[in-house]
């Protein structure tokens, strides 16, 4: 049960393992926290070796997205890296005042 009483399930997992490469370019953001603004859910991101890299514009990773959902972000390993510092790329955490980000 989260901090408003709500009773989160898990709805989505997205893992980096086993020495993996997630690559996101072209202007995309990583939004964890997006399935569904008419019930709670839950998003989980698990990066234990490899590399989630975000490379070209205005890539992001926004962290509770949306109404009702909640993101969990666990990095045991691995890597998480811009490869363009000339974009303002970031983590944006709860970008909704009603998401949850433990």
């Amino acid at each position: 049960m989260n901090k408003n009483g709500l009773v989160a399930m898990v709805v989505a997992v997205a893992v980096v393992a086993l020495a993996g490469l997630w690559l996101m370019q072209g202007g995309a953001n990583f939004r964890g926290g997006n399935l569904a603004r008419t019930a709670p859910n839950t998003n989980l991101v698990d990066i234990s070796s490899g590399e989630l890299v975000f490379a070209g514009a205005v890539n992001e990773m926004y962290v509770g997205d949306l109404d009702n959902t909640l993101c969990v972000v666990n990095q045991s390993g691995g890597e998480v890296r811009w490869d363009n510092p000339a974009n303002a790329n970031g983590i944006r955490l709860e970008i909704s005042a009603a998401s949850f980000s433990p």
